[in-house]
């Protein structure tokens, strides 16, 4: 049977196990976002059936933010891990833990920056709190290179704060405890609808998708991407998935 390899977590990893997954009935998978964009293709492979064609049950854990999810990775107490962005794994790549980038699902990202209904422009943030995950996820990173795209220095200018998960950072801009914050698609949504003004699409610049990087020389970086470690692929070794 040919299948097309998606360059997702669920279809190219979870799907095309070599005849050890005859033998794996539990794999243990953490996630850092409800987001659609990061769940639908597990979803999508959970209800087509491809996950029981395969003998596996999997168990969705949800952490905060991707170097909870790299920590719970590097203890062997999960096989795999889908965190928005490659940064976290490639610095802990550099620290000496084994773990390899196996899939993503864009080299764009799909956030915007929604500001406080005070904050309509980005020059507008200098000397204001921004709302991200926590240090080192990817709403870090991208709003970290975003405010520089834009002059504006993430360590002097602006105080990026610590809040949490999507939930918490809407709450806070509610509540006037930030003055923006990055959101992916349907929490942008709910926020423009509540009158919340998008100060920034994250992939437009200017006027063409965001790219993850500063230049078209280099490779854009993994959006959302699925991770395991050497060990892991080493006891169950991945089979090449047909075009």
């Amino acid at each position: 049977m040919k299948l097309r390899l998606f360059g997702v977590f669920a279809l190219s990893v979870l799907f095309r196990f070599s005849l050890h997954a005859q033998e794996l009935k539990h794999l243990r998978v953490v996630f850092v976002t409800l987001a659609w964009n990061a769940q639908l293709p597990f979803r999508v492979a959970d209800a087509r059936g491809f996950l029981r064609e395969q003998g596996l049950t999997v168990e969705q854990i949800f952490v905060r933010g991707a170097p909870t999810a790299v920590t719970a990775l590097g203890s062997g107490n999960v096989e795999f891990s889908s965190i928005g962005g490659a940064q976290a794994a490639i610095r802990s790549k550099a620290r000496g833990l084994d773990m390899n980038i196996i899939a993503s699902i864009s080299n764009y990202t799909n956030y915007t920056l929604i500001g406080s209904k005070d904050v309509r422009r980005v020059k507008d943030l200098r000397g204001k709190i921004v709302g991200i995950t926590g240090a080192g996820a990817f709403s870090d990173f991208t709003t970290r290179l975003y405010l520089k795209r834009n002059n504006i220095d993430p360590d002097k200018d602006v105080t990026l704060r610590a809040i949490g998960q999507t939930v918490i950072r809407a709450s806070a801009l509610e509540k006037g405890l930030i003055s923006a914050a990055p959101f992916s698609a349907e929490d942008t949504i709910k926020l423009l609808d509540k009158g919340f003004p998008m100060i920034a699409n994250y992939n437009q610049w200017p006027g063409k998708a965001f790219r993850l990087c500063s230049t078209t020389t280099i490779a854009p970086a993994s959006s959302t991407g699925s991770f395991t470690l050497d060990r892991v692929i080493n006891e169950r070794p991945l089979k090449q998935a047909q075009q």
